[in-house]
């Protein structure tokens, strides 16, 4: 029960789960309060429902939308944290503040205290304008952020801001009367909080179209005063930043991995890129500090695997160091995006980490000529995009993905130059790697706040894309190569809206969500788009700015917001840019003066690094390649709140690395939300011993149910999940979908469902203690009520097996893996997998001496198998 006094937070997404499964930036969140405040919150998770979900809800008024882990109704909750990651997510915005029922405008939710706080954050806040002006519009006045969609915006790295807000919500017992105050003191005192009433958005009226153009951003107190943006905050020293103690995974729990942080920022001065310029400076975490994490993380929940994070985990000056540390302590690391220019200076590192299965060969080459790779600031020359082409081959990866930026500013020069580059990474992966396939992402340019290219005229959408259709028919006819296009024209283009555009377009995004009930899920159709476009022109978009390049003297919808690197640098850097000349990296040895950004203190500022390419001479680890590793089948307990199952398995191989090749519910097609108990799984390990499997009971873990705990030694010998095919049949606590199976009447109904699923048997009804479940610690004093076939012994009913603990109602059965019955189970934890015999006239062992059914056995007797006995006598003793 959740007190009434406990401060409760929703971290909210504006995407469905399924979509942001590798994201864990909610969860980052939910564990930094939770480690943070301990009891003095209640922190839960809110993902924006699926199409028919949310059909679901808004035909019944929006009832029933509940948080995540506690089933909450998330109208109760105070703080409704929104983590945002891109612009057309944000129309879902709207869709969240109907589902809460609360009103559009920022002045009418904060004079109410009964309505939850409305915050904002994510590496979106840049482009985050389009939410904060009025539904109906700017009509060139004015607009002084009252009507904003959220109360706050947190800019910068959580760590530092949030907590000093929750804790200025906890010693506040009147916070909730007083929120419009809350909220403009924190503004002023906590770093990285924007509070949108308190910058006026001054528009004018230009040109024959009477464009809307924002001409001023001025303080709401104090308009004469000199504009102080809001500054986003950062902490200096990450080995003393929040470590996030979660794993992710995309298709399944067994291939949970724990992200650890190594590096934050970006050193590089790519023009395009939004992150790049607003989590500067870049900063390393020690390799002390990355190796001791791992170790507790491993120990804490048996994952061996780590995900080292950063925009170019090749950058960090110890990264060997840090992936060797890994390797002697039994620890694999596991990497994604790298610059080429890096990748040819650590061949060895990176064909070790490739050997492992730890390293996607994944290159941002982003320009397609060295022209555009200038204009792009990418740093790399063609000498180096070559040699990139000659050696990627070398290691023989099963794929390799290139990303590319097309700019609408390629010529036919550049469309050759790439044919050229292309052709010789085919021919290069003919000679060395012919199964490797190559992905080929090709991204439209999308001119961002707060880069250099925000001065940059917004590329023609149809320019863009003619290219990549051109890109597209010349390399997407090679075998074995794919070409991508990471996003749809409409898409594009509302994107690019909605990063230029700020307060004066939020009436158009009203419009297509209110009132023609658009909902963002990665596409849109053309009647909506059309919609929108429409509407835009209508607010007076400033298509002639749009379209037009900018200078310093340009009022940006950012303007009221600094992430560190100064306009003046950012306009500077366009000028670069604009003339197709690189900017320089920060990662230059203190060899060169610093360009001065402005997000480290100091003009001569610069990253020290040690130079990764210095400690690739020394690098040696032995890989085995599988030589010492073997492949077991464990059997274990799960709970139906067992995220993960490494912190069970981990102490059943004395703390050693292992891999999750299979599971047997996914083996067997079984929905792993709805099945859970004992499963068997496949692992690769080292060579060791293996403890027998113990009761869940006697294993002090997260995962943990004493309700499942049957004992049963190891399963010795397997070394795949094959001979689960054979296993037909499955022992389980199940519920049942109350259509078939009402509650209140467990006897009656079980009859009934034996009737249903047995139609061509008679069932024998009896009293027993089922010794076999009370050693195994279930049933209680009241014994069970079983249902069994008492006719036709030596066929095979689909439920031959009903049982009812007489004192708990809760259901036991025996039941076939059949659709017809697996539609019918709501869910059901595992306690045994079954095989049934086809009865054979000339093979004694296919019949039961005891009872004359049908024999079966479980996988754990198969092995030694004598007694005449089956599984149903043993069950009902």
């Amino acid at each position: 029960m959740i007190d009434d006094r406990t401060l409760k937070i929703l971290v909210t997404r504006l995407t469905p789960e399924r979509t942001v499964s590798l994201s864990f930036s909610h969860k980052f969140i939910l564990d930094l309060l939770e480690r943070r405040f301990n009891k003095s919150v209640f922190v839960d998770y809110f993902f924006f429902p699926e199409y028919k979900k949310f059909i679901s809800l808004k035909n019944n008024k929006f009832q029933g939308a509940v948080s995540q882990k506690a089933g909450m109704d998330i109208s109760k909750f105070d703080v409704i944290a929104v983590s945002n990651s891109f612009q057309l997510e944000l129309i879902n915005l709207f869709h969240l503040l109907s589902i809460l029922k609360v009103p559009f405008k920022l002045k009418d939710r904060l004079k109410d205290e009964k309505i939850p706080l409305i915050i904002a954050g994510g590496v979106n806040t840049p482009s985050i304008a389009a939410i904060t002006g009025a539904p109906e519009g700017t009509s060139g006045m004015p607009d002084d952020g009252s009507s904003s969609l959220v109360d706050a915006i947190f800019m910068g790295e959580a760590e530092t801001n949030l907590p000093a807000f929750i804790k200025t919500l906890l010693t506040d017992p009147d916070w909730k009367k007083n929120k419009y105050e809350i909220l403009g003191k924190a503004s002023q005192n906590i770093a990285g909080v924007y509070f949108p009433p308190a910058y006026i958005h001054q528009f004018e009226r230009s040109g024959l179209n009477g464009e809307t153009a924002l001409a001023a951003i001025v303080p709401a107190v104090g308009k004469d005063s000199p504009l102080t943006p809001a500054r986003s905050s950062y902490i200096e020293n990450i080995d003393t930043a929040h470590e996030f103690n979660g794993s992710i995974f995309d298709d399944s729990p067994n291939d949970a991995t724990m992200p650890v942080e190594i590096s934050r920022g970006c050193a590089s001065m790519c023009s395009f890129c939004k992150e790049g310029y607003t989590q500067k400076p870049y900063r390393e975490k020690s390799a002390d500090e990355v190796v001791k994490t791992c170790c507790r993380l491993r120990d804490e929940t048996g994952i061996s695997r780590f995900n080292l994070y950063s925009y170019n985990f090749s950058d960090h000056s110890h990264i060997h160091e840090i992936v060797k540390g890994l390797a002697e302590r039994y620890m694999e690391a596991e990497v994604k995006s790298q610059r080429a220019d890096t990748a040819l200076k650590t061949p060895k590192l990176l064909s070790y980490l490739q050997s492992i299965g730890s390293a996607s060969p994944t290159f941002a080459i982003e320009g397609i000529s060295d022209r555009l790779r200038s204009y792009l600031s990418k740093n790399l020359d063609p000498a180096t995009i070559n040699s990139f082409a000659d050696s990627v081959f070398m290691a023989k990866p099963r794929q390799i993905k290139l990303f590319f930026i097309i700019t609408g500013l390629e010529n036919e020069s550049d469309l050759a130059e790439f044919n050229n580059f292309f052709t010789r990474l085919v021919k290069n992966r003919k000679n060395f790697s012919p199964s490797t396939s190559i992905v080929i992402s090709l991204m439209p340019l999308v001119p961002c706040q707060k880069t250099p290219l925000m001065f940059a005229p917004a590329p023609d959408g149809e320019r863009v894309y003619k290219i990549i259709d051109k890109i597209s028919k010349t390399a997407g006819g090679c075998e074995k190569t794919v070409v991508r296009s990471s996003i749809g024209r409409k898409l594009y283009e509302m994107t690019a809206i909605m990063e230029y555009g700020g307060r004066e377009i939020t009436c158009c995004l009203y419009d297509l969500a209110v009132n023609a009930g658009f909902v963002y899920y990665e596409d849109i159709d053309d009647r909506s788009y059309n919609r929108f476009a429409q509407n835009v022109k209508k607010a007076g978009f400033a298509f002639s700015k749009f379209y037009g390049e900018k200078d310093m003297k340009t009022i940006f919808n950012s303007d009221d917001r600094e992430y560190g690197v100064t306009k003046n640098f950012l306009y500077k850097a366009w000028i670069s840019a604009k003339n197709f000349k690189d900017m320089p990296r920060c990662l230059r040895n203190s060899t060169v003066k610093c360009c001065g950004c402005g997000a480290c203190e100091g003009e001569n500022s610069v990253y020290k690094n040690a130079g990764a390419e210095k400690n690739e001479l020394n690098f040696n680890i032995k890989n085995d390649s599988g030589a010492n590793k073997k492949r077991i089948v464990i059997p274990v307990f799960t709970d139906n709140k067992t995220d993960i199952p490494h912190a069970l398995i981990s102490p059943l191989l004395n703390g050693s690395p292992f891999k999750i090749l299979e599971d047997s519910i996914s083996k067997l097609s079984l929905n792993s939300n709805s099945f859970y108990g004992k499963n068997y799984y496949l692992i690769e390990c080292s060579e060791g011993p293996v403890k027998p499997s113990q009761r869940p009971d006697k294993c002090k873990t997260a995962g943990e149910s004493k309700a499942g705990s049957l004992t049963f030694p190891a399963v010795a010998g397997y070394k795949s999940l094959d001979f689960l095919l054979e296993y037909n049949y499955i022992f389980a606590r199940a519920d049942f979908d109350p259509r078939f199976f009402k509650p209140g009447g467990p006897g009656k109904s079980a009859e009934t469902l034996f009737a249903r699923l047995n139609p061509k048997f008679k069932a024998a009804k009896l009293k027993s203690d089922c010794a076999y479940l009370k050693e195994n610690g279930r049933g209680s004093g009241g014994g069970f009520t079983c249902l069994t076939n008492a006719d036709g012994l030596k066929k095979r009913p689909a439920m031959p097996v009903i049982l009812t603990d007489n004192e708990t109602s809760f259901i036991y059965a025996i039941f076939k893996l059949d659709k017809e019955i697996l539609d019918i189970v709501a869910g059901a934890e595992i306690l045994e997998y079954v095989k049934f015999y086809e009865y054979n006239v000339k093979d004694p062992q296919t019949v039961c001496n005891k009872c004359g059914r049908v024999m079966s056995h479980t996988p754990e007797n198969l092995k030694n198998f004598s007694s005449p006995e089956c599984f149903v006598c043993r069950l009902l003793s």
